[in-house]
């Protein structure tokens, strides 16, 4: 597992996010973790409170993410 968000890498961005500075936005700014694993690979283990949402559903499922994060 990487200390890095694929954030970045999905979306172009060149700078990424830390596990700390991830840890304290969820905490303190109520962000939200997508998981894009696929769904055995998220139920063998994943980040509490994470949402599973695989990377080739990403553009269909993006109603299922949250707007306001």
């Amino acid at each position: 597992m990487t200390s890095r968000t694929a954030w970045p890498s999905l979306s172009g961005r060149t700078q990424g996010v830390g596990a700390a500075e991830a840890v304290r936005l969820m905490n303190h700014e109520k962000a939200v973790v997508i998981d894009v694993c696929e769904p055995a690979e998220f139920a063998a283990g994943h980040v509490v409170g994470a949402r599973n949402l695989p990377v080739g559903q990403i553009e269909a499922g993006a109603k299922a993410l949250p707007a306001n994060k």
